[in-house]
């Protein structure tokens, strides 16, 4: 029973990493997301997840452009829905021969920036620090409580 103590307290410090990092990925993702509108950057959102030590990073299902900012897109035609033509500043037209979008992969870019920054090892060094105290403080508690027969 009490080794599952101990576990717990190891998974809630790396759940407390995750957090800590995926913050981190989430604030430079901001900072290198492509803007218009906002809403994009504004969207970038950090998931808890139902597994333990799992954790996310992404835009939500409410902005259902992000997929094609951050994949791009293949030329294709755009035809208009409802109307006969389309109404563009340079004229009007049956259809439009869109020449595709260029990939913008801001979540993998934050994450090599946080690589690059050495913030990321500065992190994972912190979260080493912190649990080899803890493992040593655990041991001498043990070891304190050793009795000799």
């Amino acid at each position: 029973m009490r080794e599952r103590s101990m576990m717990s307290e190891y998974d809630k410090a790396i759940a407390r990493f995750l957090q800590k990092g995926a913050l981190m990925l989430q604030s430079q993702a901001v900072q290198g997301a492509p803007v218009v509108t906002g809403r994009l950057r504004g969207d970038i959102t950090v998931f808890l997840q139902t597994r333990p030590n799992e954790i996310s990073v992404g835009n939500s299902a409410l902005i259902d452009y992000a997929v094609y900012v951050y994949y791009g897109t293949k030329p294709h035609v755009i035809l208009p829905k409802k109307k006969k033509a389309l109404k563009t500043p340079y004229g009007v037209f049956k259809k439009v021969n869109h020449p595709g979008t260029k990939a913008n992969p801001y979540l993998d870019d934050a994450l090599d920036a946080l690589v690059r920054s050495g913030r990321l090892n500065r992190l994972l060094s912190e979260f080493g620090d912190d649990m080899s105290e803890e493992i040593f403080d655990k041991i001498s508690v043990g070891l304190n409580n050793i009795k000799v027969v």
